[in-house]
């Protein structure tokens, strides 16, 4: 029978210590896609603010729409390349303890690039019924 063992506070896996240890080129992805998701806020903002649709805001949430997910993809498709040379050049095979941090580091990647998107094709939308009601009345 297997016992399960509490890990001390100091020593469990958060965000901050998800990304202090990613490597230096996940690093720029995830801040990448930090800056992506804050761009949609600001744009959604700044373009509810004004009361008018600006082309230029549209064309930005289409950006960060379209480059979000391939941006956290790509930093997921390298953390686990990256992950699996290491597996492989280890004996005995590491165990889950020693794999998570890594995992965890991929899952964020990918759910920062879909956050991102799924952001911007919400405020996008928005956006454009606004406009489309305003243009109507």
């Amino acid at each position: 029978m297997t016992t399960v063992q509490a890990i001390p506070i100091d020593q469990r896996l958060n965000l901050l210590a998800i990304l202090a240890h990613a490597k230096p080129v996940v690093q720029v992805f995830l801040f990448l896609l930090i800056v992506l998701l804050i761009a949609s806020v600001v744009v959604w903002i700044g373009q509810l603010a004004q009361g008018k649709r600006a082309a230029v805001g549209d064309d930005v949430l289409s950006a960060v729409l379209i480059s979000a997910p391939l941006f956290g993809l790509t930093a997921a498709a390298y953390n686990l390349l990256d992950m699996s040379i290491g597996i492989a050049n280890v004996r005995p095979t590491p165990d889950m303890t020693i794999l998570a941090p890594g995992l965890a580091e991929t899952s964020l990647c990918i759910l920062l690039g879909l956050l991102a998107a799924s952001l911007a094709a919400a405020f996008r939308a928005h956006l454009r019924l606004s406009g489309s009601r305003a243009g109507a009345a």
